[in-house]
């Protein structure tokens, strides 16, 4: 088999297990959610928590369990060229207009 062109990129994770409160029915419930991004601190990850869940009836209580990860993923040059935007490379804003899409880039780039 031939071995495609690919656009990748790496990124890292974290993969939350985690104990609410169901308000609706008053449970205690076990629940797991990956965020990709690097979360850290407990006060980070309660924070991302509440935002996940901003309009359920989920409370989040404790985090039990965080695991970091990074995982690899692509896409073949030909279907990247099809969705993807151009940008200027000094500005990296979108070719002809003002959008900045530096908040899309991470530091290490």
């Amino acid at each position: 088999m031939a071995r495609r062109n690919m656009v990748t990129r790496a990124f890292q994770g974290t993969k939350i297990k985690y104990m609410a409160l169901n308000t609706e029915t008053t449970e205690v419930v076990k629940l797991e959610h990956s965020f990709a991004e690097k979360l850290i601190g407990n006060d980070d990850i309660m924070k991302a928590l509440n935002k996940y869940h901003k309009d359920t009836n989920i409370v989040p209580a404790k985090v039990l369990e965080r695991t970091p990860f990074t995982k690899l993923i692509g896409v073949d040059v030909a279907d990247f060229i099809e969705i993807g935007v151009e940008l200027d490379p000094e500005t990296r804003k979108i070719v002809g207009t003002d959008e900045d899409t530096s908040e899309y880039n991470d530091e290490e780039n």
